[in-house]
Parts: structure tokens; C-alpha cells; sequence
């Protein structure tokens, strides 16, 4: 993530362990939230909507508006991350916005008891964290050089996250 916010060439130098380390936990973050949120929702949704027969499926319409956001804003904010010059990089500005909307969104998530605020709610954070991951996939390999990437580090992650949240 050069300064100039340029297309530079493939990373060469190696880097130290804690930056990896503080790389993955960012992704083991956003995805340990995710699975925690589908979790929580699964409860919440008994007292938020007390219709049994509609519980589930108010659970999935809120769930399919966060991946149509997803599918959208994801893909679109990484392109744009590309070409972005900005004297803190390419990337960082989109996930610093995006990391920062989450803990907004996921403090209203866990004060509000209205099931249209927290619908609103899931899907705002949907689209932060999806602000914020579009432009991280461009800085793993803007960072990290090819003989560092393996098994062991976002894949490993996001099993892990997956795992702590579910």
C-alpha cells in the first residue's frame, strides 16, 4: 500500500511475525463477528418478532438484504481502493471508515430492541465491514510477499473465526 497510492510491484521483503499476526487477527475479527451476529440473531429474533411462524423468515430477509449488500459493495469499494491515491495509501482510509462504522453499528445491534432498527442495523454493518474488507484483500498481497502467503494465514483465520463464532 505505497504512499503514492501507484500500483507498485509484487512485495519482496519478508515480514516481521507480529505483522502477520496483526494482519490475520483483523480478518479473524470480521469474521468471528459475522458468525457471532448470525448466532445472536438466531435468539433475538424469538423476542424481537414474537410470531413463530414468521420468526425465520424475517431472519432470512434481513440476512439476504446483508448479502445483496455484500455482493455489491465489496467488489466495488476494492476497485475503487485500487486506484485511490491518499497520503495514508491505497487502502488503509477504506478500512479505517469501514473498522470504525462497525463498532457504531454493533453497538446499536446490541442496545436496540425494535427488530426494524437491528434489521437496519445488520445491514449497515454488512456494508461497513464490507467497506473495509473489499479494500483488505487488495492489502494482503500489497504487504505480504508470495512466500508468506500459505495455509496458515487468512485461510487459517478465517477457520478460526468461523470456529470462535460458531
Amino acid at each position: 500500500d505505497g504512499q503514492t497510492g501507484l500500483a507498485t510491484l509484487d512485495p519482496t521483503r519478508l515480514l516481521p511475525l507480529s505483522q502477520l499476526i496483526r494482519l490475520s487477527v483483523y480478518w479473524l475479527g470480521l469474521v468471528a463477528v459475522f458468525q457471532g451476529i448470525g448466532l445472536i440473531m438466531q435468539e433475538r429474533i424469538k423476542d424481537l418478532v414474537p410470531d413463530e411462524t414468521v420468526q425465520y423468515t424475517t431472519l432470512g430477509v434481513v440476512q439476504m438484504a446483508g448479502v445483496a449488500i455484500a455482493v455489491l459493495v465489496q467488489p466495488t469499494v476494492g476497485s475503487i481502493s485500487d486506484y485511490t491515491i491518499s497520503r495514508f495509501g491505497r487502502r488503509k482510509p477504506f478500512i479505517l471508515i469501514g473498522t470504525t462504522l462497525d463498532l457504531v453499528f454493533l453497538i446499536g445491534i446490541a442496545t436496540s430492541n425494535s427488530i426494524l432498527v437491528i434489521a437496519a442495523l445488520v445491514v449497515l454493518l454488512q456494508f461497513s465491514s464490507t467497506f473495509a474488507q473489499g479494500p483488505f484483500q487488495g492489502y494482503v498481497p500489497d504487504m505480504v510477499p508470495a512466500p508468506q502467503v500459505g495455509p496458515g494465514g487468512r485461510g487459517g483465520l478465517t477457520l478460526a473465526g468461523v470456529a470462535s463464532g460458531g
